[in-house]
């Protein structure tokens, strides 16, 4: 907090607001473009570090995570940004459940419609 006098000081303290914006990026996409999550749990360098490696281990199709600090009064700073190395393209992610494939489905033979009266009776003299 601002401490009397501090006012114009350029070693002002950053007032934070709580409030977090995380953005998401895959690879070869612009920052702007990123998805944007809103996070009241990040507030320090330590805990964005953190944040960031726990989310580009659970989904590799992650490249880079960028950490901003929002003022009350709409000011921005960023707190941290993170590279992921171990990056993979999304189409490359390894599915959740497996693909399991039993082959085409089975061709199902219409049901034959019974005889009429007359292809019964037709059925009697053909046979004799």
């Amino acid at each position: 907090m601002l401490g009397p006098g501090d006012e114009g000081s350029e070693q002002s303290v950053w007032i934070m607001s709580g409030v977090t914006e995380i953005y998401i990026c895959q690879p070869g996409q612009p920052l702007k473009e990123g998805e944007l999550v809103m996070s009241s749990d990040v507030q320090t360098r330590e805990q964005a570090q953190r944040d960031a490696k726990s989310r580009c281990h659970l989904d590799r199709s992650i490249a880079r995570i960028v950490y901003y600090a929002i003022r009350p009064d709409g000011d921005f700073r960023a707190i941290y940004s993170y590279e992921n190395p171990n990056t993979r393209s999304p189409k490359a992610a390894r599915p959740l459940v497996a693909d399991v494939s039993f082959g085409p489905a089975p061709k199902f033979r219409r049901r034959q419609p019974p005889p009429t009266l007359f292809g019964r009776l037709r059925a009697l003299f053909e046979t004799n």
